[in-house]
């Protein structure tokens, strides 16, 4: 494990990481590196991570405060705001961003935009969904416009009426909304 700054300064080489064909830019404050992989993955844990391009790796704890993420393996933390393109979402607490595609396991989402993927579970407070398949959690309030609902808790929200091209409220899930996309989808 490497945890001196100076050292992973070595692996990082001035802020821009270089093992095998495999590079990203960052901007970071503090990290351990655990290990570095055959398979081009970096294994990091307790990282503040203030902007860069994230590639691939196993992400253990710490603080996302801007970038891409293109691929990898969330455990836990705090997402603060950025782009997640794909990768596997295991628990932790987005707080605002866009999310393009992947599967979310557990976690609390607070607000963002989420354009498709799978939800497997957690707590979803605000933000817009555009497609993707919900398959259990708890949703709080927010934007639906389409994707497949199959079950979970259903508090409030405004759904995508398909006829009138707008968003209603709704306290019954986008699958019972006759007037829905998602009506039906299980």
């Amino acid at each position: 494990m490497i945890q001196n700054r100076d050292l992973i300064k070595a692996v990082f080489d001035n802020d821009v990481m270089k093992y095998n064909d495999w590079f990203f830019k960052a901007d970071w404050e503090k990290a351990e590196i655990i290990e570095l992989e055959d398979n081009n993955w970096i294994r990091v844990k307790n990282i503040i991570w203030n902007n860069g391009t994230w590639r691939n790796g196993y992400w253990e704890n710490g603080i996302w405060k801007d970038g891409v993420w293109e691929n990898g393996i969330w455990k836990n933390g705090a997402w603060e705001n950025g782009l997640w393109k794909h990768g596997w979402w295991e628990k932790g607490t987005w707080i605002s961003g866009t999310w393009k595609n992947g599967t979310w396991e557990d976690g609390t989402w607070k607000y963002g935009i989420w354009y498709n993927g799978t939800w497997e579970k957690g707590a979803w407070k605000d933000g817009n969904w555009y497609d993707g398949v919900w398959k259990n959690g708890q949703w709080y309030d927010g934007i639906w416009k389409n994707g497949t609902w199959k079950n979970g808790t259903w508090k409030r929200g405004r759904i995508y009426d398909s006829k009138t091209k707008e968003y209603r409220e709704s306290t019954v899930p986008p699958n019972e909304c006759k007037w829905s996309l998602s009506y039906g989808k299980k």
